[in-house]
């Protein structure tokens, strides 16, 4: 096996399959032409977390008697509660039990109940257990409507593929465009191992997928990442064929600049209630505009 050349430039094309801390043979050409290949190794992240002004060590010994006394600073508990509180702990994580202390105890500057941590447990699984029904909804209603005025407008199942659609005149726009689309790809070729339709339109339309089973098939994250993408005057004449399409009053009326901005806000609340992370006391970046119209 030949040896890598120093100080030139190498073109080298990776598959995006390999994974962190995956061996694999990589085949480089050098611009004088010559061919060599070598074996690499996927950089992957590993403990500790480097960050600066970092000090401690790792906290290692401790015991579910040592977090429960270490709480009952600041929370009133008799035997039994201290009992359920345990168990709250082993079921509910440490983490999410302290931090709703925390939040509890700042407000009264004294000693809380059991039966305020528990209500304040009850309201946060409310908060989630409330979005869980309605988001699904949102997402299956934003990927449909584009679908369908893309569809009404270009009469053409594979216009989401075309670049007249998306911002891709600077050369930064093209490539993120390029990025975009490659994630949203590599996605529909995992699924196609397991999903029929996906496989039938790959195997017997030449390797194109229809927008319907594309947009669907996207997580949520990504279809959000292909509508940034998209150019201004799409965006606004989908905020159109939404106002006529929701032929009530009032309604929510959002511009083009803000839809991304929405969808964005909805993919956190989405993945914050899924992932079962705390909502109550959390902070959101994203507040899009939005107005109502009662004409």
């Amino acid at each position: 096996m030949e040896k890598a050349p120093k100080n030139n430039v190498y073109h080298v094309e990776l598959q995006t399959r390999y994974k962190p801390f995956d061996e694999f043979n990589l085949s480089i050409q050098s611009d004088n032409g010559i061919n060599f290949i070598t074996k690499a190794t996927v950089k992957g992240e590993t403990l500790p977390i480097i960050s600066d002004n970092q000090t401690g060590v790792a906290k290692k010994d401790d015991s579910l008697d040592n977090l429960v006394a270490h709480l009952e600073e600041k929370i009133q508990l008799n035997n039994d509660e201290r009992v359920a509180f345990k168990r709250l702990i082993r079921e509910k994580m440490y983490f999410k039990v302290a931090y709703f202390v925390k939040l509890l105890y700042n407000e009264n500057k004294e000693k809380i109940t059991y039966n305020d941590l528990c209500n304040l447990f009850y309201f946060d699984n409310f908060l989630r257990m409330s979005l869980n029904r309605l988001l699904p909804s949102i997402e299956q209603f934003a990927k449909s409507t584009l679908n369908s005025y893309l569809l009404e407008k270009y009469g053409d199942s594979q216009i989401y593929n075309n670049e007249k659609i998306y911002k891709t005149n600077a050369n930064k726009d093209k490539r993120l465009f390029n990025q975009t689309m490659s994630t949203c790809i590599t996605t529909i070729k995992e699924v196609k191992k397991s999903n029929e339709a996906v496989r039938h339109h790959v195997q017997n339309h030449g390797g194109y997928i229809p927008m319907w089973i594309f947009f669907d098939t996207l997580t949520f994250g990504q279809f959000n990442m292909l509508v940034n993408r998209m150019e201004k005057s799409v965006l606004s004449d989908w905020t159109k064929y939404l106002s006529e399409y929701m032929d009530v009053t009032p309604r929510f009326v959002m511009g083009p600049k803000s839809i991304p901005s929405h969808l964005q806000t909805v993919q956190i609340l989405r993945n914050t209630s899924f992932h079962l992370s705390r909502l109550y006391g959390c902070s959101y970046t994203e507040n899009p505009d939005c107005f109502i119209s009662r004409a």
